[in-house]
């Protein structure tokens, strides 16, 4: 009788254990471990999956491996083979796979579950908890990404949705990429601050301060060229504009400076009369500039054309952006923007969110056709031959940058150190 209860006790002992076996197993294939979850390398804890929307069970498929779910900012629609971190998912050298184009339900709207290779599993295992700094949003604008605690930013630049630098008044450069924002790299030490940004692809940019440096990043790394002005002095900065990789052309007060061929020029006068703010080149054959007197310079066909006044209010214009020789739109410190098309300008004053005139700060032209500008607080879109009124990005700070590579995508740099971003989701 002994036996037979010890017997019963272990097999019921070993039940017990099966059962715990058996939930530790079910507990894993949902995903409730710690680190059960990728995303680009990195691994993250499920609670943050589901915080995302991620349901617990699709955070890991039984049987084929981690899978993680990608906010896609309409980079995957139509069929294309990259995620919005530039990640070929078709590619079979790179470890992740597509599991199709069609969105999976049991991920958060806007997200596609992507299925990772054992290989890969393996390379992420070691690596810490991380939360990824650009989380999934709904379409619109984010919330203030606090990104540099010490400065403000000065300019941003995004020739994709998966890769932005913007600087700092401190002479720092912060990279997006992978999904997240780098810590500052200190690019100029003179104690000038970067004041402009222009970036042609991910590997190559162009950087200036208020000084006379300018500065390169190529084969991964910054190099910097002290430029001297038309009268042999040293140059003062204002803007940057890099069309494609290995041009670009700034500005200083006077002068335009160009780069090709890696290396700089002396400058070249474009006026006398006023001080150079901004500069757009569309391509390398064709650039606007304008200045704080409110006009704007054209360079075409290996030469600048005389000033046109577009702005004679006397606010002065501080941005121009050109995705193409016949558009372009500036803007002045006030309510104005000016839009080039069909041969000629034609301003129309912007109104705020609050129904107040709009201040404006930049102005980022995608595509012809299509801008989008930024006031102190609000952003504005031209689309279809019309401005929109103001849409609150922020309340508090003075926004001071926007760069869009699409018309989904956009990223805006503020006075205290925030991005915010905006995007269209499917």
């Amino acid at each position: 009788m002994a036996m037979t209860t010890t017997k019963a006790r272990f097999i019921g002992l070993g039940i017990a254990a099966l059962v715990v076996l058996v939930a530790l197993i079910v507990n894993v294939a949902r995903g409730s471990g710690s680190t059960n979850w990728y995303s680009n390398g990195q691994a993250y804890p499920a609670a943050y999956a589901r915080a995302a929307g991620l349901a617990a069970s699709e955070a890991l498929v039984p049987g084929t491996g981690q899978v993680w779910c990608q906010s896609q900012l309409g980079q995957y629609a139509g069929g294309r083979d990259q995620d919005d971190f530039g990640v070929d998912l078709k590619s079979p050298s790179d470890p992740y796979t597509a599991e199709g184009t069609e969105w999976i339900n049991g991920c958060a709207a806007g997200f596609l579950r992507v299925q990772r290779s054992p290989s890969a599993n393996a390379q992420a295992s070691s690596a810490p908890p991380q939360i990824s700094s650009s989380p999934a949003q709904a379409s619109g604008w984010s919330a203030a990404q606090p990104i540099d605690a010490n400065n403000g930013f000065a300019s941003v630049s995004c020739p994709t949705s998966s890769f932005c630098v913007a600087v700092d008044s401190a002479g720092n450069a912060y990279t997006f990429s992978g999904g997240s924002w780098s810590a500052g790299q200190q690019v100029d030490s003179s104690g000038n601050g970067l004041n402009a940004v222009s970036c042609a692809s991910s590997s190559f940019c162009a950087a200036t301060d208020s000084g006379p440096d300018a500065f390169i990043y190529s084969n991964g790394r910054w190099s910097s060229t002290s430029l001297v002005g038309s009268g042999g002095n040293r140059a003062t900065l204002t803007s940057v504009s890099c069309p494609a990789v290995g041009f670009c052309v700034a500005t200083g007060l006077n002068d335009a400076y160009t780069y090709s061929g890696g290396k700089w020029s002396a400058g070249r006068p474009v006026q006398i009369n006023n001080q150079l703010t901004s500069i757009s080149c569309a391509t390398s054959s064709f650039c606007a500039a304008v200045d704080d007197g409110g006009y704007v310079y054209t360079y075409s066909v290996g030469s600048w054309s005389a000033g046109q006044d577009i702005d004679t209010d006397g606010r002065g214009l501080i941005a121009v952006s050109c995705p193409a020789s016949g558009f372009c739109v500036a803007a002045d410190s006030g309510p104005d923007a000016y839009v080039y098309s069909n041969g000629h300008w034609s301003g129309t004053s912007l109104v705020g969110a609050g129904g107040n005139p709009a201040t404006l700060t930049s102005v980022s032209c995608p595509a012809a056709g299509f801008c989008v500008a930024t006031g102190l607080e609000d952003a504005y879109t031209y689309s279809g031959g019309t401005w929109s009124t103001g849409q609150t990005v922020e309340n508090d700070l003075t926004l001071k940058s926007i760069s869009c590579p699409t018309r989904s995508f956009c990223v805006a740099a503020d006075s205290a150190g925030n991005v915010y971003r905006y995007s269209v989701t499917p």
